[in-house]
């Protein structure tokens, strides 16, 4: 195991080609990494250096600091998959996708420490919704479920093991009129 370092990298102005660019030389764990981060004439020296504070920081953060056992799911979802989520979504997306999860996951299971819930809570909750929501929405939760448990696992703050599988719940039986 490899004591834990914060590290600067080596920013280094490098040829290629004809051109040259701004290159960082870092390691990520153990692995030694390599991230070129623009050209030399565009970018000044003090904007280069500014890039590479950047991208440090989430490496030093990501080598620095072991998974809380103790993490709620609010606590996971707005310091972690938000941000890291919304990364990925187009503007749209992020602003139905992060109301629909702060409006029912955050409010329901928002203190609920993250190894506290188990398939069966999740089952009945999504069930409970099924009662009251269209099965567009259930089904959207669901599928924020999958993906907030996915980055749990690859970050370490679940296990593989504890991998959970969702079913959307059956069609909403409409009164029948007699």
């Amino acid at each position: 195991m490899h004591r834990q370092r914060h590290q600067q990298g080596s920013l280094q102005v490098r040829q290629h080609g004809k051109r040259k660019m701004w290159a960082l030389l870092y390691r990520d764990g153990s692995s030694r990494k390599y991230a070129t981060l623009g050209l030399y004439s565009k970018l000044s020296k003090s904007q280069a250096e500014a890039k590479r504070d950047e991208l440090l920081a989430e490496v030093n953060a990501r080598n620095a600091k072991a998974p809380d056992p103790h993490i709620t799911l609010g606590e996971f979802i707005t310091g972690i998959a938000l941000p890291f989520l919304r990364s990925k979504w187009k503007k749209s997306t992020a602003g139905t996708t992060e109301n629909r999860i702060q409006h029912h996951l955050v409010e329901e299971f928002g203190e609920t420490r993250l190894s506290d819930l188990g398939l069966k809570t999740l089952q009945v909750f999504l069930n409970a919704k099924a009662g009251s929501l269209s099965r567009s929405v259930v089904a959207h939760l669901r599928w924020d479920l999958h993906a907030i448990f996915k980055l749990a696992i690859a970050e370490g703050y679940a296990t593989a093991t504890r991998r959970r599988r969702y079913t959307h719940p059956g069609p909403r039986r409409q009164p029948r009129r007699g």
